[in-house]
């Protein structure tokens, strides 16, 4: 341990933050059952802080249908880490 008293988290205060999510979808990936895969990243000052993939809890008729369920996924994410980042 003494060889990495270096190593860590640094937290400093942030004021001006901007959360940026990136989502995709993999429409009917799994062919036995149609279910499609999501996924997201956030990230604020281009490090990710949150991220996502599995597959998606409903089925979907059409890659835009896909695309629509990831991306209310990762702004679901981004409006709960808004409002902590607000809290701290």
């Amino acid at each position: 341990m003494k060889g990495t008293q270096g190593f860590g988290l640094k937290y400093t205060q942030v004021d001006d933050f901007n959360l940026i999510g990136h989502s995709d979808s993999n429409f009917d990936e799994d062919k036995e059952t149609g279910v499609s895969t999501l996924g997201y990243a956030i990230s604020i000052r281009s490090r990710a802080i949150s991220s996502r993939s599995n597959k998606q809890s409903v089925l979907v008729d059409s890659t835009t249908e896909a695309e629509c369920v990831a991306a209310a996924e990762a702004t679901k994410e981004i409006v709960w880490l808004r409002k902590i980042l607000e809290d701290l």
